[in-house]
């Protein structure tokens, strides 16, 4: 595994974007998880893409998350990046930073709704 480069990714999140051994406690709703090498809040597909591409071309594991909800993580932490999609769902009607509908419903043929959100949207809002 390559080492994190935060700095490479505040320049493709922005500042503050990204927090260096995070408790995942704070990121789940069972309130339980040791630190992540790196948290970092994506908050656009296109974020999301060069991220995933900087961690893929370097080998540096991650995981995507969205508000943490029935997410166990262990006491130990985890050993790469955890890359939140929480910030897609805030507001679900507003379009995300790529200009993409983050919230769309649709009647199907059958008669019955499909209804689309952004990951990270809460169940609540939506």
């Amino acid at each position: 595994m390559s080492e994190i480069n935060i700095k490479k990714l505040e320049e493709i999140l922005g500042t503050g974007a990204v927090k260096i051994n995070e408790p995942m406690s704070a990121h789940t709703t069972f309130r339980i998880g040791g630190p992540a090498d790196a948290y970092a809040e994506a908050s656009s597909s296109s974020e999301l893409l060069s991220v995933l591409n900087y961690l893929t071309e370097e080998k540096i594991p991650f995981e995507i998350i969205g508000n943490g909800s029935n997410l166990l993580v262990s006491d130990a932490g985890f050993r790469g990046v955890i890359i939140s999609v929480k910030p897609w769902g805030a507001n679900p009607s507003e379009k995300d930073a790529d200009g993409g509908t983050k919230y769309k419903t649709e009647e199907l043929p059958d008669g019955s709704l499909r209804a689309t959100v952004s990951a990270g949207c809460l169940l609540s809002t939506f």
